[in-house]
């Protein structure tokens, strides 16, 4: 069994878009749907934490999110925040917090705000935008670390998350080592085929048949 630091090691030398094609190749999807960084060149990989958040119905309650004091070093925090975009559920305080932790990021089903604090942490947030207004009185915890589904993809606790400029894909714990050794080869046979195409002169399509490049990426089965 591969130890953490050289699965961590071996993601972090890929991008999301091989590992996503080798999930599919897995009959996966793990895509995390409209998802993404709002600043350049952030990149991180960990196990996740989940946070699940729901409507509040009692405007004189208010939870300042002190799940993060639960949340070891290493972790991905994700939050399902319903994908609400007219209220936030992390800012700057969170983000400091989170980055003198040594989390490695956070995902979240929904929005954020304090973007120039955020940007000047070098912190990764992965979300559906950026907005000001407060979730305080508007949404309240409901669990942490329990299954979540964001955009028809179950995210389980201690599942891998993955996030670079593409977007977010989430890797199943128990196919960890599987998906990494084929993005890994599907990565090789990529630049083999820049390398036929750029420096020898074939075509994009004799360079494909050689690597057998479409059989490599079949999609095969479903699974969430």
């Amino acid at each position: 069994m591969m130890s953490p630091t050289n699965l961590y090691a071996g993601y972090m030398r890929l991008s999301t878009a091989e590992v996503s094609d080798s999930l599919n190749s897995f009959g996966y999807c793990g895509a995390l749907k409209g998802i993404r960084s709002h600043q350049w060149g952030l990149k991180f990989f960990g196990p996740a934490f989940t946070v699940t958040r729901t409507t509040n119905d009692d405007p004189n309650y208010c939870d300042a999110s002190e799940f993060l004091d639960q949340v070891p070093a290493g972790y991905v925090i994700v939050i399902d925040n319903l994908g609400i975009t007219d209220s936030t559920c992390w800012g700057g305080i969170l983000t400091a917090c989170a980055k003198n932790k040594q989390i490695q990021g956070t995902v979240i089903n929904g929005v954020y705000r304090d973007a120039e604090t955020v940007r000047a942490l070098n912190y990764p947030v992965f979300s559906k935008g950026v907005f000001m207004v407060t979730g305080k009185g508007r949404t309240r915890l409901k669990g942490l670390n329990i299954p979540v589904n964001i955009e028809g993809v179950t995210i389980h606790p201690s599942d891998l998350i993955f996030g670079d400029a593409n977007g977010v894909v989430v890797i199943p714990f128990e196919k960890a080592e599987e998906v990494l050794t084929r993005a890994e080869h599907i990565q090789d046979v990529e630049k083999q085929i820049e390398r036929l195409v750029v420096f020898e002169g074939l075509t994009l399509r004799e360079a494909r048949e050689i690597m057998k490049y479409n059989q490599l990426t079949n999609i095969s089965g479903s699974h969430s």
